[in-house]
């Protein structure tokens, strides 16, 4: 996890590979004494740059949480990205895949329908973000409608994906 997680590599580094190498490494150390048991190691940010990648690389982290296509407008972060999955990152350009096997894996920060944003052109017509949803108009604090056929289309789906836990017995 890294300190400051919106803040861009200069801003949060003086763009010095030294500095993010020390916060990220001390920035591990505190999230290995909070979880012991925590063994994969995957950084977070909203901003992502190549020099990110690259130092995540020569500290051994496994993936970079934070990618999200079609991601514009409400917080800065504008960019095509990759379409949504995951896959490892080339780190001369954080935006397209290695063209091997690379070793930090490109993680989503939220789910978005492909198909409602390529109709729409809205990426924010179904999204797991609730600013996505508030700044969408689709629900409000008295109106929940949106998060309870988002819930119900989850729990329908589990019936069909062995990755995806069913709610435990007895529980609606």
């Amino acid at each position: 996890m890294m300190s400051s997680c919106n803040a861009p590599f200069e801003e949060e580094a003086g763009s010095s590979k030294e500095v993010l190498k020390r916060r990220l490494e001390e920035d591990w150390s505190l999230l290995q004494e909070a979880f012991p048991w925590a063994a994969t190691k995957v950084a977070a940010r909203g901003k992502i740059y190549n020099e990110v990648i690259e130092v995540l690389e020569e500290l051994d982290f496994e993936g970079m949480w934070g990618y999200c296509y079609e991601q514009f407008w409400w917080d800065g972060i504008t960019h095509k990205g990759i379409p949504w999955g995951s896959w490892y990152v080339n780190s001369g350009s954080f935006k397209v895949p290695h063209s091997g096997r690379g070793q930090v894996v490109a993680c989503e920060w939220t789910a978005r329908d492909l198909h409602a944003t390529y109709h729409t052109g809205s990426p924010v017509i179904y999204s797991t973000d609730p600013n996505d949803v508030l700044r969408a108009g689709l629900c409000t604090g008295e109106n929940i409608d949106y998060w309870k056929h988002l819930f119900d289309e989850y729990l329908f789906n589990t019936d069909h994906n062995g990755q995806v836990f069913p709610p435990a017995a007895g529980r609606p």
